[in-house]
């Protein structure tokens, strides 16, 4: 028999197993691993396994919520807090306090999404609360008022804190990364609680109150797979502002002077999974001479690599028609896009930060809009940035669309000079006019909020 010790070792295997299979995109695998890594009872590991079931191609809503429920009754059970808790009352004389949380606050995912618009709240309002686990970089410290340091604090003192600075709405846009604070919330840190950013399902855990979203990537006859209410923002629920920084300059057609039409997806290995290979080599096969680019962190493994190459090889794409390269700095991936003519969007977990750098560099993107939040943000961000024409509602439709871009240098010579322009207009790229969005669906909470009371 094992021992004490060598079973709590075969068990924290499982969780790095886990992990080798969701950097291949074997999603399935993965999942079973973690499932077999439960016992361990660790809300960290439990919270990726919740966040990789939102990549399974055989998830449903109805499994999602599931699992999630699972999460909250071994990990967020509501705690008694000393002292109790009572919500300071709501008089508009004076400053709603809002917290957002963070585990990744000082990383580029909140840079260039939110930080912009923390910093275009409203004022008068609104006063501003920062938590996250280190130290902020200046540019993104200078949007709160105030900003606490977590790391080291237990659910029970972080709640106190939170409680002790009188947070009207805490906003936790980790998701069931590593160090988020749904434990926290359980217990009611504010009066208000939202999940927002990093998790495209429900929590499920109690006391969240709201969930942020839109009206392309939650339909209404949904809500009922959600623990929370479905706050709908009008237009896209996320905004990216590139203004304050230097990125690289929008680059030429690459296929104007290269002769053949390069496709690419810079997306984490989890997101790329059989399906979606099968589909992208139909599309390649429609465009002859075609390539795809392919670039992420888990790639910069050999094996990660050829085992890539294989499972293209299998649907009758060569190796010579792949180009294969692993992580790097941002300045180097973004200077990627100037090879690449389309970017095709990764199903059914869309991209975020790369649909945004994409348009940002003049690459259209062509999306396909699924069955559930996760599949269906990709088609928000675009129709956010002017390009609804981009958005497939089916794989057939997904290859059609990818084919004729890429057929037409009309096309892709007008995305390259306008994307940009057409981010701006269209409200992607407007982080005054997103801060007015999240101020008036604030204040609209508060003011339900009090008319419950």
């Amino acid at each position: 028999m094992l021992g004490l010790t060598e079973l709590s070792f075969s068990k924290e295997l499982y969780h790095d197993v886990a992990q080798l299979y969701y950097a291949r995109g074997q999603i399935p695998q993965a999942l079973q691993m973690w499932r077999r890594a439960e016992k361990l009872n660790d809300p960290m590991i439990d919270g990726l396994a919740c966040q990789t079931m939102l990549l399974s191609p055989d998830a449903t809503y109805e499994g999602l919520l599931q699992i999630q429920k699972r999460w909250a009754s071994r990990h967020a059970t509501p705690k008694t807090i000393a002292g109790g808790f009572s919500a300071k009352p709501f008089k508009s004389a004076r400053k709603i306090r809002i917290g957002y949380y963070c585990a990744f606050m000082d990383g580029d995912t909140i840079r260039y999404i939110m930080s912009a618009v923390i910093e275009n709240h409203d004022r008068s309002k609104f006063a501003v609360y920062g938590y996250a686990p280190t130290s902020l970089a200046s540019d993104i410290e200078k949007a709160f008022d105030t900003v606490r340091t977590t790391l080291l604090l237990s659910d029970e003192e972080f709640i106190k804190l939170v409680r002790s600075d009188e947070i009207d709405i805490f906003v936790e846009m980790t998701g069931f990364s590593p160090l988020n604070r749904f434990g926290a919330m359980a217990s009611r840190c504010a009066p208000i609680q939202i999940s927002y950013l990093n998790h495209t399902g429900t929590s499920a855990v109690p006391n969240v109150d709201y969930i942020l979203a839109d009206e392309i990537s939650v339909l209404p006859e949904e809500d009922r797979f959600f623990t929370e209410k479905v706050w709908r923002l009008p237009g896209c629920l996320l905004c990216y502002n590139y203004d304050m920084v230097d990125l690289p300059p929008v680059g030429n057609v690459p296929s104007k002077t290269k002769g053949f039409v390069t496709f690419g997806c810079f997306g984490s290995g989890g997101k790329i999974n059989d399906e979606l290979i099968a589909i992208w080599a139909r599309i390649m096969n429609c465009v002859p001479g075609s390539r795809l680019f392919l670039r992420n962190h888990q790639l910069t493994h050999e094996n990660n690599r050829e085992f890539m190459i294989h499972r293209f090889r299998r649907y009758g794409i060569s190796a010579d028609r792949l180009m294969i390269s692993g992580g790097a700095d941002r300045e180097t991936i973004l200077r990627c896009y100037a090879d690449v003519d389309i970017s095709l969007d990764t199903w059914p977990y869309c991209g975020g930060n790369t649909v945004a750098e994409s348009l940002w560099q003049g690459v259209p993107v062509i999306t396909l809009k699924g069955d559930r939040f996760s599949s269906r943000y990709g088609a928000s961000l675009l129709t956010a940035a002017g390009c609804g024409e981009l958005v497939a509602d089916s794989a057939d439709e997904y290859v059609t669309i990818a084919a004729g871009v890429a057929g037409s240098l009309e096309r892709l010579s007008h995305y390259r000079n306008n994307l940009r322009a057409m981010m701006r207009e269209h409200g992607l790229c407007d982080a005054r006019r997103f801060a007015a969005k999240l101020d008036a669906a604030y204040m609209e909470m508060m003011k339900l909020k009090r008319g419950a009371n």
